[in-house]
Formats: structure tokens, C-alpha cells, sequence
């Protein structure tokens, strides 16, 4: 729920260069744990950072917003296992006093991030196919998701 997300952020003083890092990575842009563990300090700069999406290993460049410039900068990745990024993810759990359910993890964050976006575009009377273009999804996954049919993201 938006209320755990927001209790996450809100303890991210108390956390490591690299939980804040990968924690502001996976609820901004939507990344499975084998995604985090990809990336690398070349793929981003001051103003953006390129993601390779784990299913279809596409690039999405994503703009990176002021509030999160600190974090970019303070930290440079390391490499890190999957299994590595689920542990951090309970670490930083415990730290925010979240309690872990089963099956929660930095992809459950892709599912809560999906639908707090769902919330507010449909509160803004916007198109919710908006978030497939956020997140870089490919056009048939797209036309499937929000319209029912594979082709319709073509059009």
C-alpha cells in the first residue's frame, strides 16, 4: 500500500548509501531486483539513468528528479546478486519498521508503484496507458494491459 512506500521513504536516514540508492531506484522506476543489480555508475549521470528491463532487455532512459540527485551521487554501484538485493531489501524493511509479509520484495514495490499511478492518473482523468510508457514497457505488453488486445499498442 502507498502508506508502507511512504513509511520507507520517509526512514531513508537511516540507511546505507546503497539502500537509499536502490530503494529510490525501485519505487521511481518500476525495477525487478536483476534490473538493480545491472546497473552500474555508466549508466547514469547528473541527469538521467539508462535501465535494462530484465524480460526483453530493452534501455529506457529515465530523467532523474533534483530530490534524488544527493542519493545518484553518493553512491557508486557495486556488483550485487539478486538473492544480495532481496536481503537488502528486508534490511531496509526492518530498519523503517515495515513488517516483511511473504512474497514482498523490491518487485512487490513495481506492483504498489503501478497502482498508486493507476490512482492518480485516474484521478486526473489521464490515460493509464501513460504508465507503459513510463516504465518503457514494449507496445504489445502495452495494447494487452490497457486496451485488451496485443496489437492495439501499435496504433
Amino acid at each position: 500500500m502507498p502508506e508502507v512506500v511512504e513509511k520507507l521513504i520517509k526512514a531513508r536516514h537511516l540507511y546505507l548509501k546503497a539502500e537509499r540508492f536502490y530503494l529510490a531506484v525501485s519505487t521511481i522506476w518500476d525495477c525487478r531486483r536483476e534490473a538493480l543489480a545491472r546497473i552500474r555508475k555508466r549508466d547514469y549521470d547528473a541527469e538521467t539513468i539508462l535501465i535494462c528491463t530484465v524480460k526483453h532487455r530493452r534501455r529506457v532512459r529515465h530523467l532523474i528528479s533534483d530530490v534524488l540527485k544527493p542519493i545518484f551521487e553518493a553512491y557508486h554501484p557495486k556488483v550485487h546478486s539478486p538473492t544480495a538485493l532481496s536481503i537488502m531489501f528486508h534490511r531496509i524493511c526492518r530498519k523503517a519498521d515495515v513488517k516483511v509479509k511473504k512474497g514482498s520484495s523490491f518487485h512487490s514495490r513495481r506492483r504498489n508503484l503501478r497502482t498508486i499511478l493507476e490512482w492518480r492518473l485516474a484521478e486526473e482523468r489521464l490515460p493509464l496507458s501513460l504508465i507503459a510508457d513510463y516504465f518503457g514497457r514494449e507496445k504489445t505488453t502495452k495494447g494487452i494491459t490497457y486496451w485488451g488486445g496485443r496489437n492495439v499498442g501499435y496504433i
